[in-house]
């Protein structure tokens, strides 16, 4: 099986902290990917791990750290600079 099932499952808990599910939509959501795991559905685990990253937001997380991290970075030259 190609799709990675431990990052799936991290996914799926970012995803229902982030969208609020409540427990019955997270009994749902992992009854339908678990019948996908069972019945080796390749393709449908790789839909459920594109769609649960997506809603988990990490990619957009990391992208607003490193963005944030770089205006650290660029004030902290800045303050080197005037400093000299």
């Amino acid at each position: 099986m190609a799709t990675d099932l431990n990052r799936l499952r991290r996914a799926f808990l970012g995803a229902a902290v982030w969208c609020g599910w409540s427990e019955a939509d997270q009994e749902e959501i992992g009854a339908e990917i678990r019948g996908h795991v069972e019945a080796g559905n390749e393709e449908a685990l790789a839909w459920w791990a594109a769609y649960l990253e997506a809603l988990a937001g990490w990619a957009n997380l990391a992208m607003l750290c490193r963005a944030a991290e770089a205006r650290i970075h660029a004030a902290a030259e800045q303050r080197r600079k005037e400093a000299a």
